[in-house]
């Protein structure tokens, strides 16, 4: 694992030669980590109109994805990773609020994850995922 420091003991007749061990432990720390995925639940294709609101303002979004963790969302600007918004989505029959924290953030899209879901949104989100599962499965 990159950065994982592995002392490994080599028999030596002199005592003070430490070389080869950290020349072991230097090369060890060079292995590449295995890619880690860092979200809990599989985002689905989605598409909904939305709103991020933070600190009295109001941002109109389209979602591209979602997921019970979180969604992405296409942006015309940077919003600052780590955030505290609330966002609501919106379909034609249903809405969802949440608050959300950013977790990823570019000038075309911001990536966010759900913090606290009103509970009147939960069956909302239930009902578009699972609309979202099926089509993806077709």
């Amino acid at each position: 694992m990159a950065g994982r420091l592995v002392l490994v003991g080599i028999p030596s007749s002199n005592s003070n030669n430490y070389s080869s061990i950290f020349l072991l432990a230097y090369l060890e720390s060079m292995i590449p980590a295995p890619p880690r995925e860092k979200r809990l639940y599989t985002r689905y294709p989605f598409e909904a109109h939305a709103e991020i609101i933070a600190s009295d303002v109001e941002w109109p979004l389209r979602v591209t994805n979602i997921s019970f963790g979180g969604c992405r969302l296409l942006t015309n600007g940077l919003i600052p990773l780590g955030m505290t918004i609330t966002i609501r989505i919106r379909t034609q029959t249903d809405s969802f609020m949440a608050t959300a924290k950013v977790m990823h953030s570019t000038a075309d899209d911001v990536g966010v994850m759900f913090d606290e879901i009103r509970p009147e949104s939960l069956p909302v989100l239930q009902k578009w995922i699972d609309a979202a599962k099926s089509a993806h499965a077709s």
